[in-house]
């Protein structure tokens, strides 16, 4: 009887099988092998190019004992006429010491309610060898608020952690892509943190019609740079801070910068919260 012409894959192939029959036999064999070996090696060697090109950026400053230094801290904010908000967020770290592994962690808060998680990725750079990509199986999705009295709440996030793959000298980053509907028009930013930070900024992107209004705090007023409706506020080299003993809030002062958005005046009236921290 002559072998078939689409033969089983996991079966054994005769010696003597022709060559046109040989390649039906062996193109579903390639096509597994493509799908579950080559695909995530192509996939586990290309990190994102904005990521790629942070990691490959000098240092501006000295980062003393510090165990990481923030090499990206970066929000972009994209408003639809309808007030709707496009959320996405680049952060980037590098691990100087062992200790360091702990930064490398991405977490994005949600609301179940008001928010849609479009994409989060994250990847780690290492010194040496090969990029490391975290598929979704890596994703932990838990409470954003851990109380054992609570039976549900709307507030969760989401979580990837770096911490086995981040050794000193290492890179990890994310970003997240979250489209929120929120009665809000105000965003708060603050730029510095306890570790040093080489760029730390802010980008709002709005619809034709709308305005906005910034106020800076605990520094002279930071002027945006424009570019058309995109406006974006930022500062670099920022050095860690440190906590006194019954000092005062970070927010009390360190740079910090809240923004109001506000529709067209047909649209309604806006609606802010107070300028809180």
């Amino acid at each position: 009887m002559p072998w078939p012409a689409a033969a089983d894959p996991l079966r054994p192939v005769p010696p003597n099988l022709p060559l046109s029959q040989m390649r039906s036999v062996l193109r579903p064999i390639a096509g597994v092998f493509f799908a579950f070996v080559l695909l995530p090696l192509i996939l586990h060697a290309r990190p994102p190019e904005w990521l790629t090109e942070v990691a490959g950026r000098a240092g501006t400053m000295e980062y003393e004992d510090a165990s990481h230094v923030v090499l990206l801290d970066d929000c972009h904010l994209t408003l639809d006429k309808n007030g709707v908000v496009t959320r996405r967020i680049r952060y980037a770290i590098r691990a100087l010491t062992r200790d360091g592994r702990e930064a490398a962690i991405a977490v994005l808060p949600y609301q179940t309610s008001s928010d849609k998680v479009k994409s989060f990725q994250a990847w780690t750079l290492p010194k040496t060898g090969k990029p490391i990509e975290y598929s979704r199986k890596r994703v932990l999705d838990m409470a954003y608020y851990s109380n054992s009295r609570e039976l549900y709440h709307e507030a969760r996030k989401q979580v990837i952690s770096g911490y086995d793959d981040a050794m000193p000298g290492a890179v990890f980053g994310y970003e997240s892509i979250v489209i929120e509907k929120s009665i809000y028009t105000q965003m708060r930013w603050h730029f510095q943190q306890k570790v040093p930070v080489e760029y730390s900024g802010i980008t709002i992107t709005l619809p034709p019609g709308w305005t906005s209004t910034a106020h800076t705090f605990n520094r002279d007023p930071i002027a945006p740079k424009l570019d058309g409706t995109t406006q974006t506020w930022a500062l670099h080299s920022l050095p860690g801070t440190s906590t006194e003993p019954l000092g005062p809030p970070d927010h009390f002062h360190l740079p910090w910068l809240a923004i109001d958005y506000h529709p067209p005046p047909a649209a309604g009236p806006s609606r802010s919260p107070s300028l809180s921290p």
